[in-house]
């Protein structure tokens, strides 16, 4: 309708604003447009005008409630209902939409009997609906609990749709036989507690939705679906498997089995025992006879897809009916399984007129990267295969293994497969394969059209991953395509500009307080869209509030909904942050860090994440009596700078049989106990001076007695700590502090490592002079082949490294027969490392040690070379040296009365060969060289440090042979 021309006169007539354009409308228009507003607004329009003041009584629609929870709780909004259906009277209504918010989670008796109330007033408001002559009725519990309606039936012969969301539906409730007009019902998050849902056989009922509902009647019986009206069924992810009825009418069915679907054995792998026993596998009613096929066997068109442990179908199939009208099946890879394919070569038996067969392989629909399109060959098509059957369609992500095994049973079936099949395997550039090189022109050059922009949308949705959050954000300005992009990106960062945070820094601090506006927008306009990475970094002290604390909870839950496979949570702040007391749930989270965070009893129990392989827990508090894991998938586990702090008498147990790496490192109260753990290959335990592991009533850190204060008992029996736990490890490195008295304690029960092939300790383990903790450990590691000792040195920057081997017949009792590789890393050679040494009896550990010390050469690298004269420095071929001919005891008394450093300097090629071993036999002592040395000092101006001194002549002493205690006995001498 073009707008209409105003003229002067209607100006004046109109006072200059114009009329009531819209109140002069027919009356059945405006109750219809008042039918789309909230009910509160429609009654508003009575201030209007005159003529609105009675028209909303009369309006066809009513929205009572909205998704907000304040503005929808029944309590609040009671008292307006309550005037609004009294005043409107029984006025015919074409749709009716009731929202509210009723929880029956009350613990005080006052707030249980006004949730009564309130349960009865809503039921009221229902039943006053239907008297409305109402034809689609929209009932919302926006609670996450379920309302309980009356056990009575709906009478109505009005009523058309019926949509019910988070309701619980009883027995005569769902016996929809007295509404001969409804044609849709949609029942969804709701839980059914009913034996039947029953139409009558000459009803209206055409289509029936149940999405997502638990159906709760009984461990032996199911709920009943007697609708033989039905033209359209859906079943999605509902608890527990419907029985149907027979529908002869039935044109197209979905039915989909989730893995929270109650139909799983227990008892077997495939899901499925088929004993008649079965606790799980319960009986359906009296008799054995199809859940699903039986009902469905009318269908058209069928849709049918399940989780691999789930038994519905399999089961069904030993009484498999025939789908005399089948025309397009679609199936998932639950029917595709190897080797034999039975349940796909069953179904199709069993529909002779199939046309369009549709596979959905190991691929989560409905997006694919790969569609294939087969068709049958003009040979003989196999028996029981449908004459019909001329279109075949796999759907999947990538052509691996198991796609290949169904096109070989298709080729097998006489489906040909064309040559282009295998072509269509996406390739690490076939992305980009259809953009064509661009030529630059100077347009392009000068500003340049969005090339960025013009890559598909997973390569930006990728790309999107790795920038920040807000920065994220803001790409919707950069252009139209871009607006929605970073809703979709594959990984999240909240909060984490930058890895490098200074806690000094107020500006740079991410406090909740500040982000918390931000995030939940992000979350909210993002929704649920998957999630390959997400870190949280917040900052969150001892000061915050609970509603902070309670939103970063929130946070935590919504990046597990998205179906995260990478969670990072970081609390940036000093302090720790309180996790909520529940566990995770996810089937997609793979690799799970977290930071500064207090973890309490039921967080870790990490069984219902069944691909977590990754755990890492740094600088938290862990407050809870066990960490597990019994889904067999994790396989790292590591602990670093954790506080354990369990109860006092009882230990932190670490229960992860999977378990592959494990590492504790620097962690503070007491040392949790490790369970068995078969599959452990690798494992470094690194035990500090802040554990709580020692004694103060003994000076070797562990006294023994049963009722000593401090070494407590670890729980109702004696048994190991963390060695029992290691026993299966093949590589191991055990690190502790001198004091602490966990090692020597698990030594009383000291497991064999049966598997151990490389081990690393440090001094804990060697202590003068029996050794017996590195003695002990050693006789119970059978096939243990390499030997690593850090001794009095905090590595990994050792001054010394030295290599020894044993001997064919000077092998001690208790070193292992595989033993050949023994690494000895210190900072020094002293008398503890020489004890060590003799008390292994390493045959090659002394020559090792001097080569790797120095050779005679380098202790006095860094001596000037000796001035040469004209003779030394011209052509001419020198004459052999007088003094080097001469006897060996008249050259060692001539080096005597030399400083030492000069008489060490006759070893350089500068002279004769002979002279490289001479100064080690010089017959001046010790007391020479010292004195010597002093006058020498006196004539010079520059004074040499005495820790240079110490390290020459300990090098000195050691290549002249002295023994350690002579050479401290001698040096003591020099330096008074």
């Amino acid at each position: 309708m073009p707008p209409a021309k105003r003229g002067r006169r209607m100006v004046d007539q109109d006072g200059g604003g114009g009329g009531d354009r819209v109140g002069a409308l027919p009356d059945e228009v405006l109750h219809h447009m008042l039918s789309f507003l909230p009910a509160r607004d429609a009654v508003q329009t009575c201030v209007l005008a005159h003529r609105w003041r009675d028209l909303w009584k009369s309006a066809t629609g009513l929205r009572i409630g909205s998704d907000e929870e304040d503005t929808a709780r029944v309590r609040e909004i009671r008292e307006f209902v309550d005037h609004l259906l009294l005043l409107r009277g029984c006025a015919p209504l074409d749709m009716c939409e009731l929202k509210f918010w009723f929880d029956s989670d009350e613990d005080d008796e006052e707030e249980d009997e006004e949730s009564k109330n309130d349960a009865r007033r809503v039921n009221l408001w229902i039943r006053s609906a239907v008297a409305s002559k109402v034809r689609n009725l929209v009932l919302n519990n926006i609670c996450s609990g379920s309302f309980e309606l009356d056990d009575l039936p709906l009478v109505s012969r009005h009523l058309t749709r019926l949509e019910l969301f988070n309701l619980e539906l009883t027995n005569r409730f769902c016996n929809f036989s007295s509404c001969p007009a409804l044609e849709h019902v949609k029942i969804a998050n709701s839980t059914v507690s009913c034996p039947r849902i029953i139409s009558s056989s000459t009803g209206s009922l055409l289509r029936l939705i149940i999405t997502r509902c638990s159906f709760v009647v009984g461990t032996s019986f199911r709920t009943k679906i007697c609708v033989p009206s039905l033209v359209s069924l859906q079943l999605d992810s509902n608890s527990k498997t419907p029985l149907l009825e027979s529908m002869p009418s039935l044109a197209e069915a979905t039915v989909r089995v989730t893995a929270g679907c109650s139909d799983v054995c227990g008892n077997a792998d495939s899901g499925y025992c088929g004993f008649e026993d079965c606790k799980y596998c319960y009986p359906i009613d009296d008799n054995r006879n199809c859940v699903l096929l039986n009902g469905l066997s009318e269908a058209k068109n069928l849709a049918l897809t399940a989780e691999c442990k789930t038994f519905i179908f399999k089961r069904d199939l030993q009484w498999c009916p025939t789908f005399s009208k089948l025309k397009t099946l679609l199936l998932n890879d639950h029917w595709c399984v190897a080797p034999d394919f039975h349940a796909l070569s069953c179904i199709l038996k069993h529909s002779p007129v199939l046309e369009k067969l549709t596979l959905h392989l190991f691929s989560k629909g409905p997006e694919h990267k790969v569609e294939l399109n087969g068709s049958f060959g003009l040979m003989d098509r196999p028996t029981g295969i449908s004459e019909r059957l001329n279109i075949v369609e796999v759907k999947c992500k990538v052509v691996d293994e198991n796609v290949s095994k169904v096109l070989k049973f298709l080729c097998a079936c006489n489906i040909l497969i064309a040559d282009n099949f295998f072509d269509e395997r996406p390739r690490a550039h076939s992305l980009f394969d259809g953009m064509p090189p661009a030529k630059r022109s100077k347009k392009d050059q000068a500003g340049g059209e969005d090339r960025i922009g013009a890559l598909p949308e997973e390569i930006l949705h990728h790309m999107l991953s790795f920038l920040p959050a807000r920065d994220a954000v803001q790409t919707c300005v950069l252009a139209g395509r871009w607006r929605h992009l970073w809703k979709s990106a594959t990984g999240l960062r909240i909060g984490g500009e930058s890895e490098d945070w200074v806690w000094w820094r107020v500006e740079e601090k991410p406090r909740v307080r500040d982000i918390r506006e931000f995030v939940d927008h992000l979350l909210l306009l993002r929704g649920c869209e998957p999630l390959d990475m997400c870190e949280l970094r917040f900052w969150s002290d001892y000061y915050d509030d609970d509603e902070e604390t309670r939103r970063v909870n929130l946070w935590i839950r919504h990046a597990v909904a998205s179906q995260v496979w990478h969670l990072v949570v970081s609390n940036i702040a000093g302090g720790v942050f309180e996790l909520d007391d529940l566990p995770l749930v996810s089937r997609h989270l793979t690799r799970l860090e977290l930071f500064k965070l207090d973890l309490t009893d039921r967080f870790c129990n990490f069984s219902s994440c069944s691909a977590l392989k990754h755990l890492n827990i740094t600088d938290s508090m862990i407050s809870c009596p066990m960490i597990s894991s019994f889904a067999g998938s994790l396989q790292h586990l590591s602990i670093s700078h954790c506080s354990f702090g369990a109860v006092r008498n009882f230990r932190t147990r670490i229960c992860v049989p999977s378990l592959v790496s494990l590492q504790l490192d620097d962690y503070w109260c007491m040392t949790p106990l490790l369970e068995i753990m078969p599959s452990l290959v690798e494992a470094t335990i690194t035990v500090n001076s802040g554990c709580s592991d020692f004694c103060r009533n003994d000076g070797s850190g562990y006294c023994g007695f049963e009722d000593c204060n401090y070494c407590y008992p670890i729980n109702d029996d004696r048994s190991c700590v963390l060695l029992k736990g290691l026993s299966e490890a093949k590589n191991l490195a055990l690190v502790a502090h001198c004091r602490t008295f966990i090692f020597n304690r698990d030594l009383k029960w000291c497991p064999t490592f049966s598997k151990l092939k490389t081990l690393l300790l440090n001094d804990h383990w060697c202590v003068a002079p029996e050794f017996h903790a590195l003695s002990c450990i050693l006789k119970h590691s059978p096939v243990l082949e390499k030997l690593t000792l850090h001794l009095f040195s905090w590595g990994p920057g050792h001054k010394v490294e030295m290599n020894g081997s044993f001997g064919m017949m000077d092998r001690p009792a208790e070193i292992p027969e595989h033993l050949n590789i023994v690494e000895v890393k210190c900072e020094e050679v002293n008398e503890n490392v020489s004890k060590l040494s003799r008390r292994l009896k390493l045959r090659s550990f002394l020559p090792a040690l001097r080569r790797e010390l120095a050779s005679a050469r380098r202790p006095f690298d860094g001596m000037p070379p000796a001035k040469r004269g004209k003779e030394g420095g011209s052509g001419r071929r020198r004459r052999p040296h007088r003094r080097a001919a001469g006897r060996t005891r008249t050259s060692t008394h001539v080096l005597s009365f030399l400083p030492a450093r000069d008489a060490v300097q006759t070893c350089r090629c500068v002279l004769a060969r002979r002279w490289r071993e001479l100064w080690k036999s010089a017959t001046a002592g010790p007391e020479d060289w010292g004195r010597r040395r002093r006058r020498r000092r006196r004539r010079r101006r520059e004074m040499a440090r005495v820790q240079d001194m110490m390290e020459f002549m300990d090098h000195l002493f050691l290549l002249r042979g002295l023994r350690a205690g002579a050479a401290r006995h001698a040096r003591a001498q020099v330096l008074v």
